[in-house]
């Protein structure tokens, strides 16, 4: 759970299993990526895409260190949960 001024530094788990994601709430900005295989630590900018994780979104991509999956969470868009939900 993140609140509203909330971030997350890309990082690698590399908790070796799957890894699911989900978005209830407000949207945000979430950064995705790989850096290079077999090396599982964070490189200065390690290049990363991203996109507007929205509530009701999943996110599936495998933990395992091999995989190099790199992500974080960029910043929450304020008031933009849907209706019915608590802001």
């Amino acid at each position: 759970m993140y609140g509203r001024n909330a971030t997350l530094p890309n990082h690698i788990d590399g908790v070796g299993h799957w890894v699911v994601l989900f978005s209830l709430g407000n949207n945000c900005t979430f950064n995705a990526g790989t850096g290079k295989v077999g090396d599982n630590r964070m490189q200065p900018n390690q290049p990363v895409d991203s996109f507007t994780f929205r509530s009701g979104d999943a996110l599936v991509f495998n933990g395992d260190p091999a995989h190099v999956a790199i992500h974080g969470l960029y910043r929450v868009h304020n008031d933009t949960s849907p209706a019915g939900l608590p802001r």
